[in-house]
């Protein structure tokens, strides 16, 4: 008896195992993932090999597993960004250099007492030249000569309280010019008295044309009024303690160093910038302070602040004493 001879697959045959896998496999989409099934094999015509069928091809991924983002790479060991370095301390300044303080009166007005100490501190040999009743004019031609006999290493300059009534005072941008000038480079800084009263245009001169000498213009770090003397002008021991300390600290602040120890800063645009006339600066008001029956001082057309004179003839006379009175040209404060 012969066997009968094997017949292939038909075609409903092969389609219905495609059918099938594709079922299964949308069926295991909401499950666990299965082991990966054989695929189907045809049965081989008589005489021939197996033909494997295609697997069938894996669900893509969905909308939300796509797009969900990574989970950031955290190192809890990692250091922070590093900050931005600080500006270094600028050199300590060597033993035995020299500064020159020139001006007028107001360099002996407590000012000068008080930074001595501090440049001795430092081994400097501290040069003082104030004289009373000297103007920008008075110290352009001493000058060259004097910076030629001290050679100092910083040159500070304390001029223009007695021209602050001046008239015309863009006739002294030449003396200020020339004092700047006999420096030969130096650092230097102009330093202006703390008004007492409205100027009439010195102070923005000297601004315009002390470049590259630094400008400091006391009443712009000012806080608190600077103790005077009975003048009304001058400082006291303390008031020039107060102003020292103040400028002291901006010399500190701006000082760099470098090949010229007392190396400063150069200023800014700002700092040389005029601005306009200027009055003495105004601090609250010490009413709470007055003697008992002393009216309240009262505002002025000028700036500043007035009191109205008392009913006591005394008391009148000390008030007109104490006012500021306007001189036609350079008058000395001293």
């Amino acid at each position: 008896m012969f066997a009968s001879p094997h017949r292939p697959p038909s075609a409903w045959t092969l389609a219905s195992v495609v059918v099938s896998s594709l079922l299964g496999a949308a069926a295991g989409c909401g499950s666990a993932p299965a082991e990966p099934a054989q695929a189907p094999r045809e049965k081989p015509r008589s005489g021939g090999t197996e033909v494997a069928l295609p697997p069938a091809e894996a669900p893509a991924p969905t909308v939300a597993a796509a797009s969900a983002p990574l989970p950031a790479a955290t190192d809890p060991g990692a250091p922070s960004a590093p900050s931005a370095p600080s500006a270094p301390e600028p050199p300590p300044i060597p033993p035995s250099t020299a500064v020159l303080h020139v001006g007028d009166s107001m360099v002996h007005s407590g000012l000068a007492q008080a930074l001595r100490p501090r440049f001795k501190k430092l081994a400097v040999r501290y040069e003082v030249r104030g004289e009373q009743s000297t103007f920008t004019s008075t110290w352009a031609g001493r000058m060259d000569e004097l910076v030629a006999a001290t050679q100092p290493d910083l040159v500070i300059i304390t001029l223009g309280g007695n021209e602050i009534g001046n008239i015309q005072p863009e006739s002294h941008a030449r003396f200020v010019r020339r004092i700047v000038n006999a420096t030969k480079g130096r650092p230097c800084v102009w330093m202006t008295a703390p008004l007492w009263r409205h100027e009439t245009g010195i102070y923005d001169v000297i601004q315009k044309n002390s470049a590259p000498c630094r400008f400091f213009e006391t009443d712009r770090f000012l806080t608190a009024p600077i103790e005077r003397r009975g003048d009304k002008i001058h400082p006291t021991a303390k008031g020039g303690e107060d102003w020292a300390t103040l400028f002291w600290a901006w010399l500190m602040k701006e000082r760099i160093g470098g090949e010229k120890p007392w190396a400063l800063r150069p200023g800014s645009d700002e700092e040389y910038a005029p601005r306009g006339l200027r009055t003495a600066p105004t601090f609250p008001s010490p009413a709470a302070a007055l003697p008992s029956g002393w009216p309240e001082p009262r505002p002025t057309s000028r700036g500043g602040s007035r009191a109205t004179l008392p009913s006591s003839p005394l008391a009148a006379f000390a008030t007109l004493a104490s006012l500021p009175h306007d001189p036609p040209g350079d008058a000395a404060i001293d």
